[in-house]
């Protein structure tokens, strides 16, 4: 297109060229009689039919009526000479790719005012039906108080117009910010929220997640997860980083449901010390995988804390928990079946505050009998008892009396050892690796476990194994954060695996303190304290019955 400076569009006359993008160009221009100056911006094509210039002002019409604070207002628009162009108001200050450049890094705190502001534009927008396809730092400008002004939904309106959007379908967005379901032409509200996602990526890390040409980059955004921010920067906190990546979802439905909310989401992350609990939540862990059936009864719950817990952070692994509504009301369980231990909390804690426990029934008293009634029970049960005590030696065929078989402690099953394995975040997506260093004695386990990036939460454990292999422990809180509750099943192989949950303040599961997901783990190497039998070998020895008490 022939440069148009010195030319007249409507009422302005164009004194110099702002700027030029893929499909337009922007010009400064100065109103005829009122000497104001605006934004003249000339779309690269022309419109030959009819039909192709009633769309454009229809879709004009639209544009126009936005009026938000953070969007660029359109005053009018028009085809001259088959050239569509929007009459726009100009923003004297640049835009934030000019404020700052490419590779530069901003703290959270300046990002968060930009993305609230962009936000709230394309909320506006998107709760109009508009989708804006074009979000990057170029079509951020900066206003005359230094507000940010969101520009270019030419690009929605060139992308709806009839006959237009099929000649320009590459160029409908910048393809370093553009959502995976841009390249397959069905842009929705979430790719907006994608696209702002990508600029809080490149304004946090100093570049844009993906590189290569525009092909390479296409299938990038299709195909391969975004890189950890916290590898290139790991004074990133590992909620915000779950945020963006979220928002950063290839498939739509698991971004944040409006912009808007992960703009309150990255705002919350950032909020030191910020408490997301709203009700006690409790979440009893699933089995293992491959655990038999009917085990589910005895699954472990979280040991008590005191009633009144120190104030924690949310947990660094992971930030949702399925939560079980049933576990809310499920009374205690039923007695264990023979052979299947049962592990009380510490003694240090108070048991009232255990979820769980068994208490004798209470019965009334009742009248004592007459002393009459006692002395005769007495004498009866002598002469019984000397009757047996005569008989049964001297019935044929029949042994001598001897002691009762003593009762058999316990074994329990061989865990201590090195384990390495993976531990997978189902909120975020997130797969790394984990390990274990465990010590046992008997049916307790203490040891050290450690995550890799991106996810933290390294720290010691300690915890239960009962005689069916049922395994448990808690990871202590790290610099702060919420404890991690560990529940599986040892595997007949040696390896473990499991489910992981966040403690909240009433020492349960809770989605507000952070989250959860899978474990799984293999022996690297073994110790055999005592007391413990290896993983696979037979237990000759039948394990006692629980003894306890009662329950209601």
């Amino acid at each position: 297109m022939p440069d148009l400076v010195g030319q007249q569009l409507g009422n302005y006359r164009l004194t110099r060229l702002l700027g030029r993008g893929g499909y337009a160009e922007v010009y400064l221009g100065e109103h005829l009689r009122l000497n104001t100056l605006a934004a003249i911006k000339v779309l690269l094509t022309r419109l030959a039919s009819s039909e192709e210039v009633d769309s454009f002002q229809n879709e004009g019409r639209i544009i126009a009526s936005l009026i938000h604070p953070h969007i660029v207002r359109v005053f009018d628009f028009d085809v001259q000479n088959d050239l569509p162009f929007m009459v726009m108001d100009y923003a004297p200050n640049g835009n934030l790719r000019k404020r700052h450049p490419k590779g530069e890094k901003l703290a959270l705190a300046t990002i968060l005012p930009y993305v609230k502001q962009v936000a709230g534009a394309l909320q506006y927008a998107h709760d109009r039906q508009l989708i804006h396809r074009d979000i990057k730092p170029e079509n951020m400008l900066l206003g005359r108080a230094y507000e940010v002004l969101l520009s270019d939904f030419g690009t929605a309106l060139v992308a709806q117009s009839t006959g237009y959007q099929s000649t320009l379908q590459e160029v409908i967005g910048t393809v370093s910010y553009m959502a995976p379901e841009q390249f397959q032409g069905k842009a929705r509200p979430a790719s907006d929220q994608y696209a702002l996602a990508v600029v809080v990526y490149e304004w946090l890390s100093g570049a844009v997640p993906f590189h290569g040409s525009s092909t390479e980059i296409a299938i990038q955004h299709s195909m391969t997860p975004p890189p950890s921010l916290r590898e290139k920067d790991p004074g990133i906190s590992p909620r915000v980083e779950q945020v963006i990546m979220k928002a950063l979802a290839k498939d739509y439905h698991q971004r944040f449901p409006r912009v808007q909310d992960f703009a309150a989401a990255l705002e919350q992350a950032n909020q030191a010390g910020t408490s997301f609990y709203s009700e006690p939540t409790l979440a009893v862990p699933s089995l293992a995988p491959n655990a038999p059936p009917g085990t589910d009864s005895h699954l472990f719950h979280p040991q008590s804390r005191p009633a009144v817990p120190p104030a924690m952070k949310a947990s660094p692994l992971a930030m949702d928990t399925v939560t079980s509504e049933a576990a809310r009301a499920a009374s205690p369980a039923s007695s264990p079946p023979p052979g299947q231990s049962v592990l009380t909390p510490p003694a240090q804690y108070p048991p009232v505050s255990a979820p769980f426990s068994y208490q004798e029934k209470v019965y009334p008293r009742r009248r004592r009998s007459a002393p009459l009634a006692l002395l005769l029970l007495a004498l009866l049960l002598l002469v019984g008892g000397g009757i047996v005590w005569l008989v049964i030696p001297r019935t044929p065929g029949t042994p001598s009396s001897s002691p009762l078989p003593g009762q058999q402690a316990p074994v329990y099953p061989n865990v201590a050892g090195a384990y390495s394995g993976t531990i997978n975040n189902t909120t975020a997506g997130i797969d790394t690796s984990m390990h274990l260093s465990m010590q046992q004695n008997q049916g307790n386990i203490s040891g050290q476990f450690r995550v890799s990036l991106p996810l933290t939460g390294n720290g010691p454990f300690t915890g239960n194994i009962d005689t069916a292999r049922h395994i448990q422990f808690t990871v202590q809180g790290f610099e702060g954060n919420a404890p991690l509750f560990f529940s599986g099943l040892v595997q007949s192989d040696g390896s473990m695996a499991g489910n992981y949950c966040s403690l909240g303040a009433n020492s349960q599961c809770s989605p507000q303190a952070g989250g959860g997901g899978t474990w799984r783990v293999s022996r690297q190497s073994n110790i055999t304290p005592s007391s413990v039998t290896p993983i696979g070998q037979g237990n000759g020895n039948v394990n006692p019955k629980h003894k306890g008490k009662k329950k209601r």
